[in-house]
């Protein structure tokens, strides 16, 4: 195994010398040019990239788009071919090399396209066995289909349909049978369960006819093998009823396939990515372990840095909220003492004396009173001092 994977990693890389282009066949034409210089650009440096057709006619429906990648490094075409099978939108790539070092033009575009190189291979196709002839003169011609098989069965031909039938839907139309007089009171799973016999179903609709009574259905097999054994199944017993199985003359109509989001399609590059590059890992393991093992150490490195980073940020975060509660906590009790005080000012009354100072003036009035009866009271004037003072009021009137 490991030899063969080295042998055809070498003839890629032969591959690569001769051309720097791969062509991605089956691309949904929802897909725009950016998505695929996503995905492709992953790989490595892209100098050219086409996706054809350009859309400029909205209103030109378009079924598959083609698109041509021009590396700026011949190694990376190799890679590239690991995107073969991806699925993108609603259906697998197809990723080969391109013969020319250019990429084509539009015209040359379409032309692969419309190839048996291009789509042309991964359209559904009828078995060699089966024949298709045009008959009859336009505007009235006519598609015949000849399977040999029929006719050693003694089966009945297909149905003859028109020339303007498109090669997709005729496909489908060899592949679907109509079961008719079904019993009503069996179930769709009961009627798939009965022609799984024949062979794996694919679609299935009832159906009826208007003013008819009778239970129909439409079924659609994987593989166009499985008419045979399903025509065989005519005039069977399914419950109650003998039912008849005949060649259906159109296709089951498929609900519409919902278009998918942005982020659906962004989700599958994503896988895509991861795809290539497990197999650019692969490649280089099969070159050069040693390498891989040195990668892989330094990834994990990176990884536990990263972690220990996160979790540093988060402690960070933490003792930054608690500072904060502190914070917080200290203003509000700030703010509840003040509203204390406030509060306990404004419920003082407003008395001119305080009780303070009315004590101190009584103990004041107390002491000036204990003064004064502790003080003896002055004696009254004597007789000779009065004489002396009347002798001497006499004598200045004499005078």
């Amino acid at each position: 195994m490991t030899g063969s994977t080295s042998s055809n990693s070498s003839s890629n890389d032969n591959y690569g010398l001769e051309s720097r282009v791969v062509q991605v066949t089956n691309v949904a034409p929802q897909a725009n040019k950016e998505q695929m210089q996503t995905l492709f650009g992953i790989i490595g440096k892209i100098e050219d990239l086409r996706l054809y057709p350009t859309l400029r006619d909205l209103a030109a429906p378009v079924q598959l788009r083609i698109c041509f990648v021009k590396y700026a490094e011949a190694s990376d075409v190799p890679v590239a071919l690991h995107l073969s099978n991806t699925v993108f939108i609603d259906r697998a790539l197809s990723v080969s090399l391109y013969s020319g070092n250019d990429v084509p033009d539009e015209v040359k575009g379409l032309e692969i396209l419309n190839s048996a190189n291009g789509f042309g291979s991964n359209d559904p196709k009828l078995p060699a066995t089966l024949t298709n002839q045009i008959e009859g003169n336009p505007p009235n011609q006519v598609i015949r289909t000849l399977d040999p098989r029929l006719s050693i069965h003694n089966l009945p031909n297909y149905p003859l349909l028109p020339a303007s039938t498109d090669s997709r839907r005729l496909e489908e139309i060899r592949r679907t049978v109509v079961a008719i007089n079904l019993d009503p009171s069996r179930s769709a799973k009961q009627v798939i369960d009965f022609f799984s016999s024949a062979g794996e179903v694919k679609y299935f609709r009832f159906c009826t006819k208007p003013g008819d009574d009778i239970q129909y259905a439409m079924l659609e097999f994987v593989e166009q093998e499985s008419i045979v054994p399903a025509l065989k199944l005519n005039n069977k017993q399914f419950g109650d009823n003998i039912i008849k199985v005949y060649h259906s003359t159109q296709s089951i109509i498929k609900p519409v396939q919902q278009t998918k989001s942005n982020e659906a399609a962004q989700k599958e590059i994503e896988e895509a990515v991861n795809r290539v590059k497990e197999a650019q890992q692969s490649m280089i393991a099969s070159r050069d372990p040693v390498l891989v093992l040195e990668r892989t150490k330094d990834k994990d490195r990176e990884k536990s840095t990263r972690d220990k980073d996160k979790e540093r940020d988060k402690d960070k975060d933490k003792d930054k909220s608690r500072d904060k509660d502190k914070g917080r906590d200290k203003e509000k009790k700030d703010r509840e003492k003040k509203e204390k005080k406030k509060d306990k000012k404004e419920k003082k009354p407003k008395s001119p004396v305080s009780k303070d100072d009315s004590s101190a003036d009584e103990k004041e009035a107390s002491e000036r009173g204990s003064a004064r009866r502790s003080t003896p009271p002055s004696p009254p004037p004597t007789k000779s001092k009065s004489r002396r003072r009347s002798k001497s009021g006499s004598r200045g009137r004499s005078r």
